[in-house]
């Protein structure tokens, strides 16, 4: 089942530089104060609950836009700001579409020209 773009209902995301998965980081005091945010810290199985996220279409552009909902808190990515640092976090109850305040946290869904459609570039 497809849903923005031709994108799957479910997908994580790996970094290209060192192979490991975005995934939820639960607080086991290895990263401090970093429990609920998103990182690349430890070796996880892409099948991992703490690996997939969901895809879920925009309210107000559903062809284009996405968010991503954590599969293992069923909480929605977030962009989180202090001290002037930025990073994503699952901890948002629904997606946030208002226009007041920072950006949401939205997807722009761009598949590779000619490319099966395992590939996502985000932004």
């Amino acid at each position: 089942m497809s849903t923005v773009a031709g994108l799957p209902k479910f997908m994580v995301l790996k970094s290209k530089s060192d192979g490991k998965y975005l995934h939820y980081l639960w607080n086991d005091h290895s990263f401090g104060p970093y429990v609920n945010d998103l990182g690349c810290m430890r070796l996880l199985d892409p099948l991992s609950q703490f690996v997939k996220l969901e895809v879920v279409p925009s309210g107000s552009d559903p062809a284009h836009l996405i968010h991503l909902r954590c599969c293992h808190n069923n909480k929605f990515v977030q962009l989180d700001s202090k001290y002037g640092v930025s990073w994503i976090s699952a901890t948002a109850n629904g997606p946030d579409e208002s226009t007041a305040g920072p950006p949401p946290p939205y997807l722009p869904a761009h598949l590779p020209a000619g490319r099966v459609k395992t590939s996502l570039k985000l932004g």
